[in-house]
């Protein structure tokens, strides 16, 4: 089972050292400058075992404490929950700031089954795949029965990181009944970003209610910009590992 372990920037040797114990390490340091402008202060989760990365802010610029509760626990994807009845799927990580909330998750699935209607994957449009996983992601159907997503897809675009393709967008999606502001429904805004790997999807996903993006989304933007699917380690299971093969 997976462990969080917070610690400090100077201890990132003593982290890498024991790698063959714990393969999620949650750090607290200073984030890098490049690509862009990170926070001064993030939360660092590298997960092994998927071999993937980011971070997360924990202030704001004003100064506001953003307190990050690990609601799901890293871990592989055979042992993680099902965004919806046919498992595809799976929330693999999920941290919450109750402050807002506030939401940062890692879901990993394969292709949805309308993409490969489309034709080989080297004629899918990014708008195309964006689309087709985050409707795989909702239960909403149209009276035919067929998924249909509750998020608006605002822009989409494919960006190469560290000589990685991946994709970034931005959504909103439609949220609950809103009772504070005596409003029918509220709304959520995402930012998002998709990498591939091993015939997978990995999508890192941050969200936040409407009244709160203009305060964190350009903590949101370099949190995006943070996440990467590492080079593989002895520790990497790949998602269609079968789970007696990983014990």
């Amino acid at each position: 089972m997976h462990a969080l372990t917070p610690t400090t920037a100077r201890s990132e040797e003593t982290a890498a050292a024991s790698d063959s114990v714990a393969a999620t390490v949650l750090v607290q340091e200073a984030a890098p400058a490049p690509p862009q402008a990170a926070p001064a202060s993030t939360l660092l989760l590298r997960d092994e075992t998927l071999a993937y990365t980011f971070q997360v802010p924990t202030a704001t610029p004003e100064g506001r404490d953003l307190a990050w509760t690990t609601t799901r626990e890293p871990c592989r994807y055979a042992s993680a929950a099902p965004l919806a009845a046919d498992a595809r799927q799976r929330i693999v990580c999920e941290l919450v700031c109750f402050k807002g909330p506030l939401t940062a998750s890692v879901t990993v699935g394969p292709a949805p089954p309308v993409l490969e209607l489309l034709g080989p994957q080297e004629t899918w449009t990014p708008r195309q795949i964006v689309s087709a996983l985050l409707a795989d992601r909702s239960t909403g159907r149209v009276s035919t029965g067929q998924r249909v997503s509750l998020a608006n897809l605002e822009t989409v675009s494919k960006v190469d990181i560290d000589g990685k393709a991946y994709i970034v967008f931005e959504a909103q999606a439609q949220g609950s009944p809103n009772t504070v502001d005596n409003k029918k429904e509220t709304y959520r805004r995402q930012l998002g970003v998709l990498g591939q790997r091993d015939s997978f999807f990995y999508m890192f996903l941050l969200t936040a209610p409407e009244r709160l993006w203009d305060e964190v989304e350009p903590l949101f933007i370099a949190s995006r910009a943070s996440f990467r699917l590492l080079d593989p380690t002895d520790a990497y299971r790949s998602p269609d590992t079968p789970a007696v093969q990983f014990w």
